[in-house]
């Protein structure tokens, strides 16, 4: 194509297989110098490659934690959040069921006054500390769970956000109190 003059130039990423069977990426760039030499340059990313592979497997992980522990992640930027796939399992409820809250769609759910202790924590957090609440939840198929919170602030581009880790520990509750 560059030859026939149907492109300037190329870019295109190229795998290669070493003598020793390392694998090798590069980044190809290819163009026209005259009707019969052709400039062509590589740029190693290998170790780029592989990293990125590493966190994608880093990645496969949390997230098969976050499903084995029942933990859903949230992030809260003034009124709106927004949270992980893995709260609807919680929930127990469809994921379209959310789009028609304007704001944090658990507080729909939240029994016996519990959003004291969510606004109890939130109002004790500081860019220096966490803090930690529980409360129940009435789930989408009428079940009674215990969830546990975790805020942390963090700051991005100059904006205050809030991440929450939310555990289902029901079965924890469950059991302290039936060993009681």
């Amino acid at each position: 194509a560059v030859f026939n003059k149907k492109e300037k130039s190329i870019l295109s990423q190229v795998k290669i297989i070493t003598k020793k069977g390392e694998q090798k990426y590069f980044n190809c760039y290819s163009r026209l110098i005259n009707d019969d030499t052709i400039q062509v340059g590589f740029h190693d990313f290998t170790k780029l490659k592989q990293t990125q592979e590493k966190e994608l497997n880093i990645n496969n992980y949390f997230n098969q934690m976050q499903k084995m522990n029942k933990i859903a992640l949230s992030l809260r930027s003034g009124d709106k959040v927004k949270w992980s796939p893995e709260i609807y399992e919680i929930m127990e409820i469809s994921p379209d069921t959310d789009k028609w809250y304007k704001d944090n769609f658990i507080y729909q759910h939240i029994l016996n006054g519990d959003e004291i202790e969510i606004q109890k924590a939130l109002n004790d957090l500081t860019p220096y500390n966490v803090t930690r609440c529980l409360f129940k939840v009435k789930t989408g198929n009428f079940n009674i769970k215990y969830l546990r919170t975790v805020f942390q602030i963090t700051y991005e581009k100059g904006e205050k956000l809030i991440l929450g880790f939310l555990q289902d520990t029901t079965d924890e509750i469950l059991a302290q109190k039936e060993a009681i």
